[in-house]
């Protein structure tokens, strides 16, 4: 409730509590921007291949649960939801992982990447 004030508050005045950047379209649709009020970075096109890959998943018939696996904000996981959502389905469970550490990559972790 608090938040929701302050953001019209500043909102009404164009002001926000981070930098404001100019939208550049070409770098949110493949994610190569991170904007400060996002639920996700993954970018518009990424989203869509989400979207056909569940969709594909359901026509097909496939079992088995959804994974996003380093979730930042979950924007992601709540996109497969909401799909899952508006093709009625309720036997499926969208899981999110992440390691929750910043900065952190296969190398540093002694971790193989094949």
């Amino acid at each position: 409730m608090a938040l929701s004030v302050l953001d019209r508050f500043l909102n009404r005045r164009s002001l926000g509590i981070a930098r404001r950047v100019q939208l550049e379209p070409e770098k949110r649709a493949v994610g190569r921007d991170w904007p400060s009020r996002a639920h996700t970075m993954i970018g518009l096109r990424r989203l869509d291949n989400i979207q056909f890959c569940i969709e594909r998943i359901i026509e097909e018939r496939v079992p088995g649960d959804l994974l996003e696996a380093g979730v930042w904000r979950g924007g992601a996981s709540v996109f497969m939801r909401g799909v899952l959502q508006a093709y009625g389905v309720t036997d499926r469970t969208v899981w999110l992982a992440d390691s929750f550490k910043e900065g952190r990559s296969a190398r540093s972790t002694g971790l193989r990447c094949t």
